[in-house]
């Protein structure tokens, strides 16, 4: 999908200029498939949901993948890892 074909950016000189905000998909909608309890989804939800914060310096990435010092999760996507 090419933001300016779908109405959403537009090119003003050499700049580009958002002219409409994209929808956001119902992201508990997705949670609720078969997936969820995936680690690989579950640290994708955890780390996506707080990007903002980690960037910003108000939340200390590690506590994303070792919530409470808790490494259950991580363990599971490091012994599963697929690729």
């Amino acid at each position: 999908m090419m933001l300016s074909d779908e109405g959403i950016l537009t090119r003003s000189d050499a700049f580009w200029e958002v002219i409409s905000t994209p929808p956001v998909p119902d992201v508990n909608r997705q949670a609720d498939s078969p997936f969820k309890s995936d680690p690989d989804m579950i640290l994708v939800e955890r780390c996506g949901s707080n990007l903002s914060r980690v960037l910003q310096g108000k939340l200390d990435p590690l506590q994303l993948l070792f919530p409470e010092g808790d490494s259950t999760t991580i363990g599971q996507f490091y012994r599963d890892f697929r690729y």
